[in-house]
């Protein structure tokens, strides 16, 4: 198949290459083992394992974190740079076009199909047609232009996921630290007010190495307050709102560290080294699909015939892992990736459909679903099927021959996929 990759940046890897990486969400290879607890992996507040895709990643996602291990440490600035370069490696060693500083526009539609996308670049309007496309946006640009039915965040979301809704916030990165002055103090500095729709809240986040004078800055609207929380205030799907965000966060990032320096000891020479290209969002819109992922189906660890990967959310895990005492991993059902109403997309990650908006983000996982959609859109196109008419069951084979986890021999034999593991 010939793929071509569209980003709207000038590198791939998207919030973890040079988005600068914000902490959590990812895993070491594996296997996990409920008896032999490595210590290579992140560990949750109480101690439960957090084996975001069970019991150890697999396929595209292995082979990633096996060579970005090769060449990167853990320190931010190390492995963002080297994310961007691996993933590039491996999507030319693949075979994929790349087509950079670019970005999507509409969907080509014939009636309630998509067709492909009309783009924008220095060579101004363009347009590429395509059997399948896969919608990574994030908040489901491509699905909601072409019609697909869309389920936007609600505040009530905010009860089970703390993260909920939307979830904004930039990552920066800032030096001239003085570590032996710095007491960890968080200087008292009012929030920078946005529009009046929400106020800005920021502050040093962690050191990102001991022999070095660099750490993390996050920036954040501030945390839920009644009666309606900053998070939902804004659509994560609506530009206005977006350019409104990325501003004044901006601002207020530098206005936060000169005001460190000029009264925070440790911090007089403290200054930007970068500020992530991305307004990171923890969720946002996306499609109504097939079928619509919760957490209820999460903590329940729910069984789906047309599975593609075994998937611990994170508050799940908690309230399973310490709450009930055994962990419980969910599958997670292909039917997501497609929405309702419309035919020749896949929607993957957070564009896929799940309440509340946070539940699918996970950075190990979504991986996992990339791999899944690309293979069902192959599938589809070599069949000559829709994506939604596509026998899932090859689909589920094809991921078991890349090492994906579908469930022990008695469950493959359920889901009549022989003796495979």
């Amino acid at each position: 198949m010939k793929t071509l990759l569209i980003e709207k940046l000038g590198s791939i890897g998207g919030i973890w290459g040079p988005g600068l990486k914000p902490g959590g969400g990812t895993q070491a290879p594996g296997p996990y083992s409920e008896t032999e607890k490595s210590d290579r992996y992140d560990k949750g507040p109480g101690g439960y394992p957090a084996i975001w895709v069970y019991p150890e990643i697999a396929g595209i996602s292995k082979e990633f974190t096996e060579r970005l291990e090769k060449i990167s440490g853990v320190n931010r600035l190390d492995q963002a740079s080297a994310v961007s370069y691996v993933a590039t490696m491996m999507l030319k060693e693949a075979g994929v076009d790349l087509l950079v500083s670019t970005y999507v526009t509409d969907p080509i539609m014939d009636g309630t199909s998509v067709r492909g996308v009309f783009v924008e670049n220095k060579s101004g309007r363009g347009a590429v047609k395509a059997k399948v496309v896969i919608d990574a946006t994030g908040e489901a640009d491509v699905a909601r232009r072409a019609g697909a039915p869309a389920l936007y965040p609600k505040e009530i979301y905010n009860e089970v996921d703390g993260h909920s809704p939307n979830g904004f916030g930039i990552v920066a990165i800032v030096g001239g630290i003085d570590w032996s002055k710095y007491s960890g103090l968080r200087a008292d500095f009012p929030g920078r007010d946005i529009a009046g729709r929400g106020t800005t809240r920021g502050a040093f986040s962690a050191r990102l190495s001991p022999y070095d004078n660099l750490s993390t800055f996050n920036v954040q609207l501030r945390d839920p307050e009644p009666p309606l929380l900053d998070y939902a205030k804004f659509n994560a799907g609506d530009g206005k709102d977006i350019s409104l965000l990325e501003t004044e966060m901006r601002l207020y990032i530098f206005e936060l560290v000169q005001h460190y320096k000029k009264t925070v000891p440790g911090c007089e020479n403290a200054f930007i080294v970068s500020i992530s290209p991305y307004l990171g969002l923890r969720g946002g819109p996306c499609i109504e699909g097939e079928y619509v992922f919760t957490l209820d189906d999460a903590k329940a660890g729910r069984r789906f015939d047309d599975v593609m990967y075994l998937f611990g959310e994170n508050r799940a895990l908690q309230h399973t892992c310490l709450k009930e005492g055994k962990c419980k991993w969910v599958d997670v059902p292909y039917r997501v990736m497609i929405p309702k109403k419309i035919d020749g997309l896949l929607a993957v990650g957070r564009s896929a459909s799940g309440i509340p908006d946070t539940v699918l983000r996970n950075v190990m996982a979504v991986q996992h679903m990339g791999q899944a959609g690309g293979t069902a859109a192959a599938l589809a196109i070599k069949n000559r099927v829709e994506v939604r008419s596509l026998n899932v069951k090859e689909l589920q084979r094809k991921l078991l021959e890349a090492g994906f986890y579908l469930g022990d021999e008695s469950r493959l034999k359920e889901l009549r996929l022989g003796n495979k593991s």
